[in-house]
């Protein structure tokens, strides 16, 4: 019970916001991309895990009024979008080695001189 009454305090508005804020807490997205809701295609089987309905319970108790395979579209979705989403460290990874390229492509790029014409009057 402990689990669910601290999972329960991560609610959101929505269930699918509720979903990925507890799954977010409890694993990261490479985790995720491990599982899918029925262990299809290769991946395991989500369902089978002891934290299934301890998530489902969770979100239960902060949308009352919602049905059970709502949470689990939901659980489903947050699972099969987790490979095309990048953690916060790898965000930031990224951005860290982007601008360290393009800080070394400006270095590394020839000057480029602009001539101008001479202005009328002015000795050549």
């Amino acid at each position: 019970m402990v689990k669910i009454d601290y999972l329960f305090l991560l609610g959101s508005k929505t269930p699918a916001e509720s979903v990925q804020r507890i799954m977010r807490k409890i694993g990261t997205n490479a985790l995720w991309a491990n599982y899918s809701m029925k262990g299809l295609k290769g991946k395991k089987n989500f369902q089978d895990l002891p934290i299934c309905p301890v998530i489902i319970k969770a979100c239960r108790r902060n949308h009352p009024k919602v049905i059970q395979k709502t949470i689990e579209a939901s659980i489903a979705d947050t699972l099969r979008y987790a490979p095309h989403r990048g953690t916060k460290t790898d965000r930031e990874t990224s951005m860290t080695q982007d601008s360290t390229t393009l800080g070394q492509e400006d270095e590394a790029a020839p000057e480029e001189h602009i001539t101008t014409p001479e202005s009328p009057g002015s000795e050549q």
